[in-house]
């Protein structure tokens, strides 16, 4: 009962459909169906069926439905873990030690590993990539990561942080933008960073052919998201996607105008009576545009042209050598 209240699944019960109701109506129905979750976890808890301790634990420390944080339940509640191995405790113990104590966060992951809770396969190896508590150690980065994307557990999360390590490198691991494109386009679904790294590739060319509609579409998903803004900007404002909108772009780029990206092109245009208008060439996009030329609909007329230039200097031969011989 607990459970079902937990995850919502009485709505399908009474016949409910929560994305159709308003965001008041939403938060309603969860309060509801959480305040009924926490009395059907506590009372299976008094009776000595501790599996409902990791699910109390999140909905009494998440805040979420108007559900007020209960510190002193939940450091009760991480006892009770911690005496009956529950793995979630025992995940939610290692994030806490990870500050102050690496090593015996390693060791309480592993706990939580060896009780089913295969979430610690990425947040082990988060601890040894870019931004974590260890030594940086990609290879042992990615053994985890890799881990824990055959477990199906975490595994957007896992191919995320895996782009990460091919797109930036380091640490002996060499760039590999087509490894990063594979990783970002298996977790960009439901990760927001990959989606928009996913895009900057599109945008760049970066380990997959220049798909700037591609990469639009992608940044659009996130508008807010500051390399979606740089990226966005980049496409109205030099034309990229056959669209030129100097005004649009503005508006992205002024969402951060102290980028350093953002501020150099800013550069290449001024703003003038007659509205907005490029006064320096982008070399990066100014080369894609000819390549976009010479690959777009014009290439029928290039063909054609080159045709006729070659019919042209035949004819020309032929004359020429039509009047040596007649003379």
């Amino acid at each position: 009962m607990a459970t079902a209240y937990y995850y919502l699944d009485v709505t399908d019960f009474f016949d409910i459909d929560y994305w159709s109701l308003s965001e008041k109506e939403q938060n309603e129905l969860g309060h509801e169906c959480y305040t009924e979750a926490i009395r059907w976890y506590k009372a299976s808890i008094a009776h000595g069926i501790g599996m409902g301790i990791g699910n109390l634990y999140s909905i009494l420390s998440m805040g979420k439905y108007d559900i007020p944080v209960d510190e002193k339940s939940l450091r009760e509640l991480k006892a009770m873990g911690m005496e009956c191995n529950d793995g979630f405790i025992e995940l939610v113990m290692a994030g806490e030690l990870e500050g102050d104590a690496p090593d015996e966060a390693l060791k309480m992951y592993q706990k939580a590993l060896s009780n089913g809770e295969k979430d610690a396969y990425y947040y082990m190896g988060r601890m040894y990539t870019y931004g974590g508590v260890m030594p940086l150690d990609f290879v042992e980065a990615w053994v985890l990561f890799d881990k824990g994307i055959k477990s199906e557990s975490m595994a957007a999360e896992c191919h995320e942080q895996l782009g990460k390590i091919f797109y930036y490198g380091g640490d002996g691991m060499a760039v590999n933008y087509k490894r990063a494109v594979k990783h970002f386009s298996a977790s960009c679904e439901e990760c927001e960073w990959a989606a928009v790294m996913l895009g900057t590739c599109y945008l760049k060319g970066q380990g997959v052919k220049c798909d700037y509609t591609r990469a639009r579409k992608l940044f659009e998903a996130y508008p807010d998201n500051i390399m979606s803004a740089i990226g966005l900007g980049e496409i109205y404002a030099y034309g990229l996607d056959a669209i030129v909108d100097i005004p649009q772009a503005m508006k992205y780029w002024d969402l951060y105008p102290e980028d350093e990206d953002i501020i150099e092109n800013c550069k290449n245009f001024q703003k003038t009576v007659s509205g907005w208008k490029q006064i320096k060439p982008h070399p990066e996009y100014d080369r894609r545009g000819i390549k976009k030329y010479l690959t777009g609909k014009n290439i029928e007329q290039i063909i054609l042209l080159t045709i006729a230039v070659f019919l042209l200097i035949v004819g020309v031969y032929i004359i020429r050598r039509a009047s040596v011989l007649y003379h």
